[in-house]
């Protein structure tokens, strides 16, 4: 099931209007619950996800007031929230087989695959109102369209735009500034180096790019690493150079959210924990490869991240992908006197 989930990307453009028949179909098949809650649908990982709660906070708005239909990666975070979600990578046809019509709306939070958007399409009811990105391949089926800029506006700022809804169709090209995120607890704990990405060729840093990266940052005696599974054996290396100064923190996931908004600032590459930090307010100093640093960059205040300027290849993302790389991922070679104020 993992897998087929990671290849459907690959052909949304081909699948996403079969998938738009058989949610027309299921939307008509009579169904007699409804729910009083909007829907908002964040069908892809973490960061976007985390966006989408600052929007809202940003806003004014609680995102208890809404469902979710979220990747299963996304899970953990929306049971610390106390979210109502729904799973929808975990039983995709039962669950819009159960859920069919019941939403009076549906917003579509993902800015490109059309599969998203048939899936909003099934739980929307018949006379519900659907919202979506401009850029969603199916957005004609859509009854308030957003425009979405993929290259530099931060995607704060276009989940904002989207969860305006109607007020924003009138008036899109007005600009929106993301706010600053503002510390909820007071540091207590040393700076959190955080690994991550090690699998993907564009974020596997050299160790000595890391001890850059930490020595520029910080110069705090202690310090605590944290990674995912998959990329602890190089946590591992990166500990045994920093010697005695770091300590691994063995945290599950829940774990890491409660101890997060307590440190000094996390040293990360772009990615997951950017947002995270973020969200918490807590400082975060990054490198950003071939990522948008723009439509990505840390909120939190004194943050700061490193990034090539020189390089017209970069940055190359679009759409979060990365495409194979033909100069050698030259974005990585950086120059750590220069880094950029957030």
């Amino acid at each position: 099931m993992k897998t087929i989930f990671r290849i459907l990307p690959l052909f949304d453009a081909f699948l996403c209007w079969p998938g738009l028949f058989v949610a027309a179909l299921v939307r008509w098949i009579p169904h007699s619950n409804r729910s009083e809650k909007s829907l908002i649908c964040r069908p892809g990982g973490m960061g976007d996800f985390i966006c989408c709660l600052i929007a809202l906070d940003q806003i004014g708005k609680s995102p208890h007031e809404f469902t979710w239909l979220i990747d299963r990666r996304s899970e953990l975070l929306a049971k610390k929230l106390h979210l109502e979600y729904l799973i929808y990578n975990q039983s995709p046809l039962a669950l819009l087989l159960k859920h069919r019509g019941q939403f009076k709306t549906v917003i579509n939070t993902e800015q490109l695959y059309g599969l998203s958007q048939a899936f909003c399409h099934a739980l929307a009811s018949l006379k519900g109102t659907r919202v979506s990105f401009k850029t969603n391949r199916l957005s004609a089926f859509s009854d308030f369209q957003v425009s979405y800029d993929p290259l530099d506006e931060h995607e704060v700022s276009s989940f904002i735009r989207l969860f305006q809804g109607e007020r924003a169709t009138a008036a899109f090209t007005e600009p929106i500034e993301s706010m600053p995120r503002m510390r909820e607890q007071v540091s207590s704990q040393p700076p959190l180096v955080w690994i991550s990405g090690t699998n993907q060729p564009h974020r596997l840093l050299p160790i000595e790019t890391w001890l850059n990266l930490i020595e520029k940052s910080s110069n705090s005696i202690k310090l605590h690493l944290v990674s995912a599974p998959e990329d602890r054996p190089f946590l591992e290396q990166l500990s045994a150079r920093l010697g005695e100064r770091a300590t691994i923190l063995n945290l599950g996931f829940v774990e890491l959210l409660a101890h997060l908004p307590s440190v000094e600032r996390v040293i990360t590459v772009d990615g997951g924990p950017v947002h995270l930090a973020s969200y918490y307010g807590v400082p975060v100093s990054a490198i950003f490869t071939s990522g948008r640093n723009l439509k990505w960059a840390p909120l939190s205040q004194d943050s700061f991240v490193y990034y090539r300027e020189d390089l017209t290849c970069r940055p190359c993302t679009l759409f979060g992908v990365a495409p194979p790389c033909p100069y050698s991922y030259a974005c990585k070679q950086l120059n750590f006197d220069d880094p950029k104020a957030i």
